[in-house]
């Protein structure tokens, strides 16, 4: 969808001529319930039939957000009285009970008035309470059986429906058809659909699916029979209605139409005439075009709409210059993501949003090549970026504002990055898979995840979580050394630090390009701590470097020169850096940022450590104490010499200090600090028997002298090491 009509996006009017050239319009829905959704085990399905919508995927792997009956039908029988701006009619609810001895049903409808609710030709008690119809059944239902309700009503509808000059039309996401028509209305409860539309005579009715039929009742009306033979999302049912003329053709098979005002005719058949190639590019990388028929329909309002198989497009964008390509093939791709495939709950819209910006980039790329593609990734990055502080920072799942420039563009980002990290052919094998696996059905997040991961072979956990279920994005301080080696050659030194508040630290691989008289040389970095530093061999001293040349990476980027490699750091021999502390004053404020490094060690290997400049103050102690870390739980840690004090020998450069224990589990190091090697082992849990230790954190402190207590309240200084077991 793409939508600026509303009046939270009123701040993002500025942001317009960006936002068109990106081919993204922006809203948002509120939030819906939680869901249950299933994993992925097995990626084995049937196929889309080219042209024939004809599929038979796996039932047994579908999001499903349960309730107490399932919606198999829903059937609009209704008059549109566009001069009166009113609808009258009724919609029939064909459902079937999940639930044992089932005697009501909740519906949502709000507002329009109720003339009747019957089953089979008989009025049925209801009630309407705060936009929700209770419908009491004839009789108790049992488990599987089927019934249908039908809802008699008339009136304007307050949303979700709108009359305007010359035409009628509906755009009901995420909530808005309870406004025309009653029905389960979440997305989790896909069903099919059929409208039969009665308008003015002059009117012409487009909707989902099929058309039936046309019938001239002899009053000055027509009525038109559409019929949508795939299960529906409600939000994604609608009805245009106008005086369009129609053109259009077949492509594979595929009809392909559109409905456009007479004075908009000429240029939409410019601005409309490659949506054939955007079809034929998406069956090429994901599989055929799912449903009956694609069509357009426009209408007098500034966005985009989805609608399955018919999107609603905004007259605005029908200028006969082709600039809204990216609009087009934004809501076509919607075809596959959003509406084959639809979320299980707006927590998940990125699925949607993301997809559709992600794909109608790539078919940038197959139209205007890599550097044009290249150029839409970074605008991506921008609007993101830039738009976050209108927004906010929030994940883009369960996002605060749904679709916004964090769901769309850090969305499309976020794809953009998976595919780097997966690889080509498996980032394709996954959209494919994902895609024809949930076919018809719902899905969430760790649906998509869990068939990313059956093609990368590996975890995606840490990817998911960062990128996805956490906010922000990195932002990135570097610098270089290159520097002659002794026996030949150079070595390039790479410093990088993730500064970003508010937000994970991001783990990723970095691209950097290191520039020599000798030619250039591409390297990988694989970033997964606050602070990190890389050295490669070149042949040639290195005369200055580019880093992620291709835009694979969603960040913030400053080259900071010498900086990068300021004194004090603590730099780590044997481990990986994680995370990084913050000054702490004696009376627990923060005071700055630390330059300090966080490890990953095996506590089975030697840990060492030194500083690179030594305290300001002459007498300083070094102390360590240990954590353990299980799912975000912690546990104080025996040390060496148990709870208590105790005095144990420590290699340590400048003096041999005393190594004293406290009954916090806390140990120090007397003496000036410059190199401390911790002989393997050193640590041993008390966890309890047949609990894993996942990690281990151990937290240094450098204090001054006279604060030398058990409490170590005066801190100068801090590292941590996150040490990771490993088994032998």
């Amino acid at each position: 969808m793409r939508w600026f009509q509303h009046s939270r996006t009123a701040r993002f009017i500025r942001m317009l001529p960006c936002l068109i050239v990106a081919g993204v319009l922006i809203s948002w829905f509120p939030r819906e319930a939680s869901a249950q959704s299933v994993a992925v085990t097995k990626p084995a399905h049937g196929y889309c039939k080219h042209g024939t919508g004809s599929f038979e995927p796996s039932t047994d792997l579908r999001a499903e957000n349960p309730h107490s009956f399932d919606v198999l039908h829903y059937k609009m029988q209704i008059l549109v009285e566009p001069t009166r701006r009113r609808i009258a009619g009724s919609t029939t609810v064909r459902a079937s009970s999940r639930t044992s001895a089932l005697a009501s049903i909740d519906l949502n409808f709000r507002r329009m008035p109720i003339t009747d609710v019957q089953m089979g030709g008989v009025t049925v008690g209801f009630g309407r309470t705060a936009g929700i119809l209770t419908v009491n059944l004839d009789r108790p239902y049992e488990i599987g059986e089927t019934f249908e309700v039908e809802i008699f009503y008339a009136g304007e509808p307050e949303d979700g429906f709108f009359f305007r000059s010359q035409t009628t039309y509906s755009k009901s996401q995420p909530d808005k058809a309870r406004f025309w028509f009653p029905c389960h209305d979440e997305p989790s409860d896909k069903a099919t659909s059929e409208t039969l539309t009665t308008v003015p005579s002059d009117k012409v009715v487009v909707s989902n699916g099929s058309l039936l039929s046309v019938v001239d009742n002899g009053d000055g009306t027509s009525t038109y029979h559409w019929s949508e033979s795939f299960p529906i999302a409600t939000y994604l049912i609608s009805l245009a209605i106008s005086d369009y003329v129609e053109f259009g053709t077949d492509v594979d098979g595929v009809p392909l139409r559109f409905f456009v005002r007479p004075s908009e005719l000429s240029n939409a058949q410019i601005d409309f005439e490659d949506t054939g190639d955007m079809m034929s590019f998406y069956t090429s990388i994901i599989f055929p075009y799912p449903f009956e028929k694609y069509a357009m329909a426009t209408a007098p309002f500034s966005g985009a709409m989805e609608h399955q198989t018919c999107t609603t497009l905004g007259s605005n964008f029908v200028t006969g210059t082709k600039t809204n390509q990216g609009i087009i093939a934004h809501e076509l791709a919607h075809s596959w993501f959003g509406n084959l495939v639809t979320l299980i709950d707006t927590r998940d819209i990125w699925l949607n949003e993301g997809f559709a910006t992600y794909f109608d980039a790539l078919y940038t790329e197959s139209r205007a090549g890599v550097e044009a593609f290249h150029d839409r990734i970074r605008n991506f990055h921008g609007l993101y970026i830039n738009n976050e502080v209108i927004e906010g920072r929030f994940p883009i799942y369960d996002p605060r504002e749904l679709f916004g420039a964090t769901v769309y563009f850090k969305g499309a980002s976020v794809l953009h990055m998976l595919r780097r990290v997966v690889g080509d052919e498996n980032f394709f094998s996954t959209c494919r898979e994902y895609a024809s696996l949930f076919a018809f059905g719902n899905v969430s997040t760790l649906d998509f995840q869990a068939v990313a991961e059956s093609f990368h072979g590996k975890s995606l956990d840490w990817f998911f979580a960062s990128w996805i279920f956490e906010r922000g994005y990195p932002a990135l301080e570097y610098g270089f050394k290159s520097t002659p080696k002794s026996g030949g050659g150079f070595t390039f030194e790479f410093a990088l630090q993730q500064i970003q508040e508010n937000a994970p630290i991001f783990r990723f691989p970095l691209d950097v390009v290191v520039h020599t008289d000798a030619g250039d040389l591409p390297f990988v970095f694989e970033i997964d701590s606050r602070t990190e530093r890389f050295m490669v061999d070149t042949p040639a001293p290195a005369t200055g470097f580019t880093v992620d040349p291709d835009s694979w990476l969603l960040a913030t980027h400053q080259d900071v020169g010498a900086r990068a490699f300021r004194p004090g750091n603590v730099n780590a021999r044997g481990g990986e850096v994680v995370d990084v502390l913050r000054v702490v004053s004696a009376d627990g404020s923060s005071s700055g940022r630390l330059d300090d490094r966080v490890l990953e060690v095996r506590p089975l290997d030697p840990l060492e450590l030194f500083v690179d400049a030594p305290p300001s103050r002459s007498r300083s102690r070094f102390a360590i104490y240990c954590v353990f870390e299980e799912t975000g739980e912690a546990d104080l840690v025996t040390l060496p010499g148990g709870i208590g004090t105790g005095v144990v020998p420590f290699p340590f450069t400048g003096g041999t200090p005393t190594v004293l224990f406290n009954n916090l589990g806390r140990f120090g190091l007397l003496g000036r600090p410059n190199l401390a090697a911790l002989p393997a082992p050193v640590l041993a849990h008390r966890k309890p028997d047949g609990l894993r230790m996942d990690a281990l954190t151990v937290q240094g402190l450098i204090q001054d002298d006279a604060s030398m207590s058990d409490r170590g309240i005066s801190l100068t200084n801090a590292i941590v090491l996150k040490l990771i077991p490993q088994v032998r």
